[in-house]
């Protein structure tokens, strides 16, 4: 299962995404049972779905995104990264049966889903693009989706990649054992 928690947009609140290892694949359970102790495969597991989500703000890892992101307003490429503090945010928390993903950032929702901002306190928004100062009642966000998880699953690349981690740490667990 996935898990999928943010605050609202115009409200600063973290942002985690937890993945179970049911979710990947009934053989990788089965390896799991047979292991000596599930957390190491969680670990690499949630390890390497932190590294695709970072790998996601540049172009190489731009074929785990979800969807292609919209160009910016301008029509340049978008890389959401301005100061490169989101794209370094991520930790992983591993526990025996879960791994968990988490921002602390709080616009990292609206640039996960999209979304409008509007304005808290004024009538308008403010803000300068290429030194021109702009003022709107609202912005739309489009989504630029950085966790590779489509309509509540994984893609299909990042759950492959996720997988082969789990069970590489797990069949080392399974063959020491043997041995």
């Amino acid at each position: 299962m996935i898990k999928w928690r943010h605050g609202p947009v115009n409200q600063a609140a973290p942002m985690f995404l937890t993945i179970k290892r049911n979710d990947i694949s009934p053989a990788l359970t089965r390896m799991l049972q047979m292991a000596k102790s599930p957390r190491p495969v969680v670990r690499a597991m949630g390890t390497t779905f932190k590294s695709i989500t970072e790998g996601n703000f540049n172009s190489a890892g731009a074929e785990f995104r979800p969807t292609p992101w919209k160009p910016k307003a301008d029509g340049s490429a978008c890389n959401l990264l301005k100061s490169t503090t989101l794209a370094h945010s991520f930790h992983l928390q591993a526990e025996e049966r879960t791994a968990t993903v988490s921002t602390p950032m709080p616009y990292a929702g609206i640039h996960q889903t999209g979304g409008v901002i509007l304005p808290k306190a004024k009538k308008a928004l403010r803000f300068q693009i290429g030194g021109q100062w702009i003022t709107v009642k609202k912005v739309v966000m489009p989504p630029r989706p950085f966790f590779p998880v489509l309509n509540g699953k994984l893609t299909p690349k990042a759950e492959e990649f996720i997988r082969r981690a789990g069970e590489r740490v797990a069949a080392k667990q399974i063959g020491a054992a043997s041995e």
